[in-house]
């Protein structure tokens, strides 16, 4: 009788799979930053869209000029971090990409040595089988031509 299976790139596949999981902790990390990127941006958005409206309306009334520069000022500073924070944005989303290329090629390494794995251990359970078939086929008794 043969003993237990055992893959020899065993250890090698565990590395893979611990490889793997950090590529999935490192593309989960990316995709919190792009998400808060988004969000910055969303409320810087909705703040500049509120400045221009504060502005137009003070165009409607008595104009006080000292405001207005001051309101356009401020629009300005918001567009630049707001263009600013696309940036960023553009950015974060561009290493999520990159870590979930990275995560797909972990994935795929694994996925290359599990299914050696299943092959080898497909292998060594037939000729498992069969030496145990012969052995047993050697103890059967076997009848006599007449």
């Amino acid at each position: 009788m043969s003993a237990a299976f055992r893959f020899r790139l065993a250890r090698v596949l565990r590395a893979r799979r611990a490889s793997e999981e950090s590529a999935r902790r490192n593309l989960a990390e990316a995709q919190r930053s792009v998400a808060e990127h988004e969000e910055r941006v969303g409320a810087l958005s909705g703040e500049r869209a509120r400045a221009g409206e504060d502005r137009r309306e003070m165009l409607g009334g008595r104009v006080d000029p000292g405001k207005l520069v001051q309101a356009a000022t401020f629009e300005a500073s918001l567009e630049r971090n707001l263009e600013a924070r696309e940036k960023e944005l553009r950015t974060s989303g561009e290493v999520a990409d990159a870590r979930r290329v990275a995560l797909v090629a972990a994935a795929q390494r694994v996925r290359v040595l599990e299914r050696l794995e299943e092959r080898r251990r497909s292998s060594w359970s037939a000729e498992r089988n069969l030496e145990e078939q012969k052995a047993v086929d050697d103890r059967a008794p076997r009848a006599e031509p007449t």
